[in-house]
C-alpha cells in the first residue's frame, strides 16, 4: 500500500467541518497556535494549522539535504615564498634570472620544466592552492598599469578528453585597477572550497569588480561570475561549504558608508540568487553594522541559509540555491463562494493572491507509518485571513492540499481527484467551512 493523505469532511449533520483544518492565531517565533473556535470574528485575521495524516504503510520521502553544512567561509589566499614544493609535493617553483629580466619557473619535484613566465622584475604574487593542483602568478605588466594575472595546472588532472596536463595554463587574464598593483593585492583573490573555483576582485575607479573562473577540467567558459558593482567596497566574501554560493557583503556603515546589500550569487549559473523564505521573496538583506555570519543548515523544506546580523532579523532564514524539495508541501485556499474550488475566487496563503501556486503555504519533512513520524503532522500555515461577512447565500472554505512522493494517493472517496483547480499534482486533504459572526 503505498503513502494515503486522506480528508476529513465530517459528519454529514455538518458538512464541510474538518478537525483537519483549524483557524486560529499563530506565534510565528515559537509555533505557539491557540484555536478561534467555531465562529469567527469580522474584521480579524486568522492564521491555520493542517493536520495531515498518512494512512499507508509507506513513509514520505524526507528531502534530501543540500550538501555540507557550515558556516560560510572566507577564499582561501594563495601564498608562496622564494622557491618551494607545492602542498602535494607534484611541482615546485623557481625564481630565476638577473635583475630586470626575473623569471618564475614551474617545475617538477624533480626539477624538470614544465612553465616560465618573464615578469620583468615586476612586483611578483604567486601561491598554490591549497591541495598543490594549481599555481597563481600575477604581476604589473611593462606600462606599470595592467595587472597580469595565470592560472597554471601543477599537476596532470582528470582524464580522458579535456584533462588537464602538468604545466598546461588554465585561466589567463589582465586587468587594469586604477591603483596599480596595489589596488589587486588589497582586494585580492582565492580559491573556493574544493580548490575548483577561483575567485579574483579589483578596483576600477569607484567601482570593485569581481570574477569568478572555473578551472575544472573540459569547462568551455571558465568565467562563471563577471561583475562590475557601482560605488561600493566589499567589507566580507564568503562561500558557502560547497562552493554554490558566493556571498558579498558590503562595507559596513560603521566604516563611513551606507548600509549595504549582502548580495548572493549562484556560482553554477552566475546569476544573482535572489533571497527567498520557504519560496516567498524577502527582498534583498543588508547590514548597518558588523558582523553577519551565515551557515549553512540542513533544510526544512526550502530553508537551508541562515544569516545573522542582517536586516531579516535574527536567525533569519533563506533558501538554498539547491532546493531540496519537502516531504509534504501544504497548500492553503480559502474560497469565498458555495462552489468549492473555484479557480476564480480561490486565494491561495500566504500572500492571498488568486490563480496562483506560487509558492507552499507550510512544510511537513516526513510522515511515516511508524516510530517517531508516524500517522499525522501538523503545518501551521502564518495566512493573516482576514475575517469578512460573506454575502447572503455564502461561505467561506478554507481547502488544504497537498503534493507528497511519487505515487500518493487518495485514501477517501471524497477527496477530490487531481485535476480542477490551479494545480493537477496537488490532493485535497481537508476543507472546512467558516462561519464569520
Amino acid at each position: 500500500m503505498p503513502v494515503l493523505l486522506k480528508i476529513q469532511d465530517g459528519p454529514t449533520s455538518a458538512p464541510w467541518l474538518s478537525a483537519a483544518v483549524v483557524p486560529g492565531t499563530l506565534q510565528v517565533s515559537t509555533q505557539a497556535f491557540t484555536p478561534a473556535g467555531a465562529s469567527l470574528t469580522k474584521g480579524q485575521s486568522y492564521d491555520f494549522r493542517i493536520e495531515v495524516t498518512n494512512d499507508g504503510n509507506q513513509e514520505t520521502t524526507p528531502p534530501a539535504g543540500a550538501g555540507p553544512t557550515g558556516p560560510f567561509v572566507a577564499p582561501a589566499l594563495t601564498t608562496g615564498t622564494a622557491t618551494g614544493l607545492s602542498p602535494s609535493g607534484t611541482s615546485q617553483i623557481q625564481l630565476t634570472g638577473p635583475v630586470g629580466l626575473r623569471q618564475v619557473a614551474l617545475q617538477t619535484a624533480a626539477g624538470g620544466p614544465l612553465r616560465a613566465y618573464d615578469c620583468e622584475n615586476r612586483t611578483i604574487g604567486w601561491g598554490y592552492s591549497s591541495d598543490g593542483r594549481y599555481l597563481v602568478i600575477s604581476w604589473l605588466s611593462t606600462g606599470l598599469i595592467a595587472v597580469e594575472f595565470k592560472v597554471v595546472a601543477c599537476e596532470a588532472i582528470g582524464s580522458g578528453a579535456g584533462a588537464l596536463a602538468a604545466g598546461t595554463e588554465v585561466y589567463s587574464t589582465s586587468f587594469t585597477p586604477t591603483g596599480g598593483w596595489a589596488q589587486h593585492a588589497s582586494a585580492g583573490h582565492g580559491f573556493f572550497p574544493g580548490n575548483n573555483q577561483l575567485f579574483i576582485t579589483w578596483t576600477e575607479l569607484i567601482n570593485v569588480a569581481f570574477r569568478v573562473v572555473d578551472l575544472r577540467p573540459a569547462v568551455a567558459n571558465r568565467v562563471r561570475i563577471d561583475k562590475t558593482v557601482s560605488q561600493r567596497q566589499f567589507g566580507q566574501v564568503r562561500m558557502s561549504p560547497s562552493g554554490d554560493l558566493l556571498v558579498l557583503i558590503g562595507q559596513p556603515a560603521s566604516s563611513g558608508f551606507s548600509a549595504e546589500d549582502v548580495d548572493l550569487y549562484d556560482t553554477s549559473t552566475g546569476q544573482i540568487f535572489p533571497a527567498r523564505h520557504r519560496g516567498m521573496a524577502v527582498g534583498t538583506p543588508s547590514v548597518s553594522a558588523p558582523p553577519v555570519t551565515l551557515n549553512q543548515v540542513r533544510p526544512a523544506g526550502f530553508e537551508a541559509i541562515r544569516l545573522e546580523g542582517s536586516s531579516l532579523g535574527a536567525g533569519a532564514l533563506i533558501d538554498s540555491p539547491t532546493i531540496s524539495p519537502p516531504a509534504v508541501a501544504v497548500h492553503l485556499w480559502v474560497d469565498s463562494t458555495t462552489t468549492v474550488l473555484n479557480p476564480t475566487t480561490a486565494r491561495h496563503y500566504p500572500g492571498g493572491m488568486a490563480l496562483t501556486t506560487a509558492a507552499p503555504s507550510a512544510f511537513i519533512d516526513r510522515i511515516g507509518p511508524t516510530g517517531t513520524t508516524a500517522g499525522k503532522r501538523l503545518a501551521f500555515v502564518d495566512a493573516n485571513w482576514l475575517a469578512v461577512a460573506p454575502p447572503p447565500g455564502a461561505h467561506f472554505c478554507a481547502i488544504a492540499e497537498a503534493f507528497t512522493t511519487a505515487g500518493t494517493t487518495p485514501s477517501d472517496p471524497q477527496q477530490r481527484p487531481a485535476t480542477g483547480l490551479l494545480d493537477a499534482s496537488l490532493r485535497q486533504i481537508a476543507q472546512r467551512n467558516l462561519v464569520v459572526v
